[in-house]
């Protein structure tokens, strides 16, 4: 029976502490330069952010925060449920791909960023009948 009662505790913990937190956007407050703290406990937040259109269950932001910065995905939509903006982060700062969408789902722009500095040579931007606006092709300007 003890061994029992030992598995159950350990497993019952180990599943909770792999659980990710999640909470809405207005749960959360925004400290200068860049830190997200929980409003309940004045701690760095950890975790899953969700974002709702006001009155309703739509979801309209979804990002990763670790210890109070940005890491990893954050996502933003259109109120007709089309990808409005993705934005990669790692540790706080712009990492990745940044890309950005028109309300008809055509791309609008798109930028490579490694440790919060753009990548020359990364910048594009399209009309929203997918004509190309702007390449930016630093090796012709420099």
């Amino acid at each position: 029976m003890r061994n029992f009662l030992f598995i159950l505790i350990i497993s019952t913990a180990f599943v909770a502490g792999c659980a990710t937190r999640q909470v809405n956007f207005n749960e959360l407050d925004f400290r200068w330069p860049n830190d997200w703290y929980l409003k309940s406990t004045q701690k760095l937040y950890s975790g899953k952010v969700l974002g709702y259109r006001e009155g309703t269950k739509e979801l309209i932001y979804s990002a990763d925060v670790k210890n109070g910065r940005f890491e990893g995905e954050l996502i933003r939509w259109y109120g007709n449920g089309k990808m409005y903006k993705r934005t990669h982060y790692k540790g706080g700062k712009q990492h990745g791909l940044d890309e950005w969408w028109h309300k008809n789902g055509n791309k609008w722009g798109k930028w490579e960023f490694d440790n919060g500095t753009e990548v020359d040579g990364t910048f594009e931007l399209w009309e929203e009948n997918g004509e190309a606006v702007f390449d930016w092709l630093a090796d012709e300007y420099d």
